[in-house]
C-alpha cells in the first residue's frame, strides 16, 4: 500500500519487477534507472538477504505529476533469481504494482512463475489483480521465440495490458512503466487512498444498530442492516469488527472508506441504469462485498480484468451496452450464477470462451 507523509507533502509507491528467472527483470531496472537523470534518482542499492542480491533504487518521476497536490517517490525493485521466502518477504512487503517481466522464448516457464507469483501474493494476503499492471514479452530481438499472440494465449490468463520489449535497449520497458504508473494512480484515486490515511474522524459509534451510515463516522463492533430497496451511500468512514447483513439494500457509491476484520451477508445491490456510463466506476472494483451488479443500457466498451476481484457476484446485468468480449478473469467469480449480457455485440466465438469460463452460471446473449 502507498505511504503517504503529510509533513513532507510527498506519497510513496512501491514497484517490482518480477518473472521466471534469467527474464530480464535485473536488466530492465538498470536500464530503467540508466535513463534517468541523477537530480531525480537515488544511488543503485545492492541489497544482500538470505544469499540474495536485491537490486533497487528510488527516483521523482516528474511526468507522474502529483496526486491529491503530494508528490510522488517511486521505489523501483527487481526481484532475485529463484528467491527465498524471506527474501519474498521483503521486496513484497508494501507492494503497489508489479511488471511481470517474461522470456518470449518460453511458455511454460512463464505460465508457471505468473501461477506462483499469484499464489506467493495470496499466502501474503495480496489479490494479485490489485498489484499487477502490466506484462513485457521480453527478449523479441532473439531467435526461436514465440509469437506475441501465443503468448497472450497460453500465458496472460489474467489479460492484462501487455507490450513486446527488449530490456537491454529499453524498448517496451518505458511504454511498460508508463501502463504500470496510469494504473497504480488511477488504483490510488480509486480508492481515495491519500484521504483514508488522513481520516481523523471526531463522531465514532461502538456496539450499536444501525438501517443507515453517517458520512466521516469510525465505527466499531456495530451492526448495519440494508433493508430492501433502501439507497445507501458509504463516504469518509473507519468500519472495525462491523457486520453487515443486505436484504437488496441498493449501495449508489462508496469513497473513502476503512473495512477492517468486517463481515457480510445477504444481498447488497449496486444498480446504475441508463447512465451514460463508459466504463465502470472505479470504486465498484474494491467494493468487494457486493452481490448485485446492474449497468443495464449504458454505452460500457468493456471490463477491467478487475471484475475477478468481486468474489460475492451473484448476478451481473450488462444488457444494452457496446460489450464485444470479457476478460478471462471473470471466471474467478465462482458465486456467479446469472451473467446477463444481451443487447451487446458479443460474437460466437466469445460467447463460447464465457461459456466456458462459467460452466455453472445461467448466461444470457
Amino acid at each position: 500500500m502507498a505511504k503517504v507523509d503529510y509533513t513532507k507533502r510527498e506519497v510513496t509507491v512501491k514497484i517490482v519487477y518480477c518473472g521466471p528467472d534469467f527474464s530480464g527483470k535485473k536488466t530492465t531496472l538498470k536500464l530503467v534507472y540508466s535513463k534517468h537523470p541523477d537530480c531525480i534518482k537515488s544511488e543503485m542499492y545492492r541489497t544482500i538477504h538470505d544469499d540474495d542480491e536485491i537490486l533497487h533504487f528510488e527516483f521523482r518521476p516528474i511526468e507522474w505529476g502529483t496526486l491529491s497536490g503530494m508528490s510522488i517517490k517511486v521505489l523501483m525493485y527487481a526481484m532475485p533469481n529463484s528467491p527465498s521466502e524471506s527474501t519474498k518477504n521483503v521486496v513484497l512487503n508494501n507492494i503497489d504494482s508489479i511488471i511481470f517481466i517474461a522470456d518470449s522464448g518460453k511458455i511454460q516457464e512463464n505460465f508457471q512463475s505468473l501461477r506462483n507469483l499469484d499464489n506467493d501474493l495470496k499466502v501474503r494476503g495480496i489479490d494479485i489483480l490489485d498489484v499487477i499492471t502490466s506484462i513485457q514479452w521480453n527478449k523479441r530481438d532473439m531467435i526461436n521465440v514465440y509469437e506475441i499472440s501465443d503468448l497472450q494465449q497460453q500465458v496472460n490468463y489474467l489479460n492484462i495490458p501487455s507490450v513486446p520489449s527488449v530490456a537491454c535497449t529499453g524498448e517496451g520497458s518505458f511504454p511498460a512503466l508508463k501502463i504500470c504508473s496510469l494504473v497504480t494512480l488511477r488504483s490510488l484515486y480509486d480508492q481515495k487512498e491519500v484521504e483514508k490515511q488522513a481520516l481523523v474522524l471526531e463522531t465514532e459509534q461502538q456496539g450499536r444498530s444501525f438501517t443507515y451510515i453517517n458520512d466521516e463516522t469510525e465505527y466499531n463492533g456495530c451492526t448495519f442492516y440494508f433493508k430492501k430497496d433502501s439507497l445507501s451511500s458509504l463516504k469518509r468512514c473507519i468500519f472495525s469488527d462491523c457486520s453487515f447483513r443486505g436484504d437488496g439494500g441498493k449501495i449508489e457509491l462508496v469513497e473513502c472508506c476503512y473495512f477492517s476484520n468486517c463481515g457480510f451477508w445477504g444481498e447488497f445491490v449496486v444498480d446504475l441504469p441508463s447512465q451514460d456510463i463508459k466504463s465502470i466506476p472505479g470504486w465498484i472494483y474494491y467494493t468487494t462485498f457486493i452481490s448485485t451488479l446492474s449497468l443495464k443500457n449504458n454505452n460500457i466498451l468493456g471490463l477491467s480484468y478487475k471484475i475477478g476481484k468481486l468474489k460475492r457476484l451473484s448476478h451481473l446485468y450488462l444488457d444494452n451496452n457496446q460489450i464485444t468480449s470479457l476478460p478471462s478473469t471473470i471466471e474467478r467469480l465462482d458465486s456467479l450464477k446469472l451473467l446477463s449480457l444481451s443487447g451487446n455485440n458479443i460474437n460466437k466465438e466469445q460467447q463460447n470462451l464465457i461459456r466456458l469460463w462459467l460452466p455453472s452460471c445461467e448466461i444470457l446473449f
